[in-house]
């Protein structure tokens, strides 16, 4: 007689696993209401213009890049290695090439925050900040143009060139995270849709903080899962501890550059907290041993990585004296001067969080901001 086999008994989520993943859905949630907010402007923007030449080659545009990305899914199909590498640098360099193009043929004029970091990164380098606006210019100043001035003087070719370079590493960084999450063909398909990112094309002429933030962000995500695989295979005595404690250092230490060139600092540590606590726990192939694994965890993903960054930015404020922090606005002062179906422009809502904000009864404000939607 054949014994049926028992079905195992689902553990419930506890209590600190429930409230873990409910914050992690509000997050979710704010970030597609963020979304929605843009997307929705854009379209509404859309809707009001006739059609024109640009929306035509907008169209082209789509249609030409989507045939393309179907040939590549094609082409890659039973590709080995060696050919996808190469055809990864290869689109690297077509890349590259345009951007160059770009650099040769167009000058960007250095207007608005743009500006404000090249004046702030060369008064840091003359050892004066008088101009630097906020603690935010001077800190992206400081990322992003102290380096370049010092070792160039101001000259844009200099930061043209640095951008480029940006650009190539970045890629690099992109191809091996995709290559670790959906393999190396899927990240050579979704490199063609990198290197064509606005983000990554257009500031290649600016002292922008887009390519800076984007090139310590995936630098930032391939040494967590660099750290993540050193940690499950480390061996707990003082020569295997080595490699994930330089990796945890190295990782406040790209912290802190998230946090000084796009002020992503916070969140990124937020993210990591939140996929230990609650991600991790929920996979068989990943899963952590109790409270103990979680708190190790915690520590050299999040203590030490904090630790070192909050101390590295310290240094850098008493070194290149930061300037004092300005008064911040409170949430609902944002959220009143946001307005889905207006432009959002920032001197606009500069102007209300400064002028009209203020006038109103402060018992009277969320009603308010409820009201506007």
């Amino acid at each position: 007689m054949t014994e049926t086999p028992e079905s195992p008994v689902e553990s419930r989520p506890s209590t600190g696993t429930k409230a873990s993943a409910a914050v992690l859905g509000a997050l979710w949630i704010v970030c597609v209401v963020l979304v929605a907010d843009g997307f929705f402007h854009e379209l509404w923007g859309l809707a009001r213009q006739p059609l024109n030449i640009y929306l035509l080659a907008a169209l082209f545009a789509v249609l030409v890049f989507g045939v393309a990305t179907l040939w590549m899914v094609r082409t890659t199909d039973g590709m080995g290695p060696p050919h996808l590498w190469r055809l990864g640098l290869l689109i690297l360099l077509l890349g590259l090439t345009v951007r160059v193009g770009w650099v040769l043929y167009f000058d960007s004029y250095q207007m608005s925050d743009y500006g404000d970091y090249l004046t702030c990164g060369q008064e840091i380098v003359d050892g004066s900040i008088q101009a630097c606006p906020t603690p935010v210019h001077w800190k992206r100043g400081l990322a992003i143009a102290a380096p370049v001035i010092a070792l160039f003087g101001l000259k844009l070719g200099a930061f043209e060139a640095a951008n480029l370079l940006l650009y190539l590493l970045s890629g690099g960084l992109f191809l091996i995270l995709a290559t670790k999450l959906v393999g190396l063909r899927w990240a050579v398909v979704g490199l063609a849709f990198f290197v064509t990112a606005p983000e990554l094309f257009y500031p290649v002429t600016l002292a922008s903080h887009d390519l800076h933030g984007m090139f310590w962000l995936l630098a930032f995500l391939v040494l967590a899962f660099r750290l993540e695989e050193a940690l499950r295979s480390a061996r707990w005595s003082s020569v295997g501890l080595f490699l994930p404690v330089a990796l945890s250092v190295g990782l406040g230490i790209v912290l802190s550059g998230l946090e000084m060139s796009r002020s992503y600092g916070m969140m990124a540590l937020t993210a990591m907290a939140i996929w230990i606590w609650v991600v991790m726990p929920r996979g068989e192939s990943r899963k952590l041993r109790g409270w103990v694994d979680r708190a190790i965890w915690i520590v050299f993903f999040f203590v030490l990585p904090a630790t070192v960054s909050g101390g590295l930015r310290g240094h850098l404020n008493s070194r290149f004296d930061r300037p004092p922090d300005v008064p911040a606005y409170s949430m609902v002062a944002v959220v009143t001067g946001t307005n889905i179906l207006t432009a959002n422009a920032n001197p606009d809502q500069v102007l209300w969080r400064k002028v009209e904000y203020p006038i109103l009864v402060e018992a009277g404000r969320i009603d308010f901001a409820w009201a506007k939607y």
